[in-house]
Formats: C-alpha cells, sequence, structure tokens
C-alpha cells in the first residue's frame, strides 16, 4: 500500500511527523468530515439524551432483547429512563470538572460512547476486568 513504516515512541513519534509535515507544506484533503462527522455526532448523542421508552414510536435500540421486561421496569422503578437518558442528565447536571468513575456491567460501554467530558482527566473507567467495586478505590484515588 506504499506505506512507510514508523517504530516509534507515540508522542514522539506523532510529533516528528506533524514537524515534517509541516516543513513540507502537507495540507490533508480533509475538508469538512471531521467537522461533519462530530456534527452528527452530537445530534444523535441528543437524541440519545432524550430516549424512553413511552415515546410515540419507541423502537429499542436492540430490539427483541429486552422488549418483554420494559413494562414490569418501568411498574417497578417507576421510571421510563434510558442509561443513556440517565447518563445525559448526570453529564449535564454535575460540575465542569467532576470526576466520573465507573466499571463493571454496561455502564462502561455506553458511557464510552456518550460521555461529553468538559475537561481533561475527568472520565476514568476500568476497562480490563470489569471488576464490581472498582469504583470505591478508584473515587478515592481520583479525589
Amino acid at each position: 500500500m506504499d506505506a512507510t513504516k514508523i517504530i516509534a515512541d507515540a508522542k514522539v513519534g506523532l510529533e516528528a511527523l506533524t514537524d515534517a509535515l509541516l516543513k513540507e507544506g502537507f495540507k490533508s484533503s480533509y475538508t469538512n468530515e471531521y467537522k461533519e462527522a462530530k456534527e452528527k455526532w452530537l445530534t444523535e448523542l441528543d437524541r440519545l439524551d432524550k430516549i424512553d421508552f413511552e415515546t410515540e414510536g419507541f423502537k429499542p435500540e436492540v430490539a427483541g432483547q429486552l422488549d418483554h421486561v420494559l413494562s414490569e421496569f418501568k411498574e417497578l422503578t417507576k421510571s421510563c429512563l434510558t442509561q443513556t437518558s440517565v447518563l445525559g442528565v448526570i453529564n449535564n447536571a454535575i460540575a465542569d470538572d467532576a470526576i466520573v468513575v465507573g466499571a463493571a456491567g454496561s455502564l462502561p460501554g455506553d458511557m464510552q460512547r456518550v460521555w461529553r467530558p468538559k475537561h481533561p482527566n475527568t472520565y476514568h473507567m476500568e476497562y480490563g476486568y470489569s471488576c464490581m467495586g472498582y469504583e470505591i478505590n478508584a473515587a478515592l484515588g481520583a479525589k
């Protein structure tokens, strides 16, 4: 594919590559693709923030998986909120510099897709072994 292999420390390699490209006057052929993709993703995030399963025309994201328990869930919890909508509410309610911590279950998968950190180093997730209880010591460490 006519590529050049680079073996380097990632940060040092990217810095050197950036310098070399700038020196050569490189101009990317991508113009609006990144901006358009981000705008589409932000629109999708807004949609996910507003999902509840009583909205007219509601269709589960994964049809047929948990459809049979939605009415029981509503009855037991008195709620129609989805995990993605709850994450949206929390994301909008907490301080911009608050640190979120998570570990086990479906939460890491949803958080990596829908969480919108407002500052660097405010998202801390354990992905390796889905360790239940990790959040306790991680919260103490983050604090």
